[in-house]
């Protein structure tokens, strides 16, 4: 299948023929994304569950400027970073969609809204512990594919190492369905209402604290 790791594409392909139309996983032409940003570097790691789906993702993907910044970005080619944040981005699904999140964070520490957005690109990575598109949360799969498990299994080595700080912000029941985590000093576990499929960085609140606690804005 096009745009399936290996290991997933059975279970993907047999998800997609039972699933409803706005549940099923978008992997035709499609490439897939279980990061954005630096995965090795990166100062804070963000977790949500999967990419949505929409006509403005879609231009993400359709629009050929975009497709090299996707491809290099899963490749972790020079020096890759938050992509989505890149003003050339900033009409696309992508870039509407992380700029709306960011704003208020940006407008209020940053002096020069563009120079926050360039300092956020290369100090947060966004993983998604399914790396499919889809309109709706794909709930029935989000335990049983390889490549979501695998990806549990990196946030929660890189918690345990203490490298980074990891903020959860979407969906704590569905990216652990099993074998809950717990809040820790490097595992921020935002539940309820911090628990968002929209998640936005208020500059007073709790997660962006954690992020200026992270993040160099000089």
């Amino acid at each position: 299948m096009v745009g399936v790791h290996p290991d997933d594409s059975f279970l993907v392909k047999s998800y997609n023929l039972r699933a409803k139309s706005d549940r099923k996983l978008y992997v035709e032409n499609f490439i897939p994304i279980p990061w954005v940003g630096n995965l090795h570097k990166a100062k804070v790691i963000i977790v949500m569950l999967n990419p949505g789906m929409g006509e403005l993702f879609k231009q993400l993907h359709d629009e050929r400027v975009e497709r090299p910044y996707l491809v290099s970005n899963l490749r972790q080619k020079k020096n890759p970073i938050l992509f989505y944040l890149n003003p050339k981005l900033k009409e696309t699904g992508g870039g509407i969609y992380w700029r709306r999140r960011f704003k208020s964070f940006v407008d209020k520490v940053f002096d020069n809204p563009e120079d926050g957005y360039d300092k956020i690109a290369h100090q947060i990575c966004i993983v998604q512990i399914i790396a499919y598109h889809s309109r709706k949360n794909p709930s029935s799969i989000r335990s049983k594919l390889p490549s979501a498990r695998a990806m549990r299994e990196w946030i929660l080595e890189e918690v345990k190492l203490k490298r980074r700080k990891v903020l959860v912000i979407r969906g704590y029941n569905d990216i652990w369905p099993k074998n809950k985590p717990s809040n820790s000093a490097k595992l921020l576990i935002c539940k309820g209402k911090l628990s968002m499929r929209n998640p936005s960085f208020n500059p007073t609140g709790r997660i962006s604290r954690h992020l200026l606690s992270r993040v160099d804005i000089n």
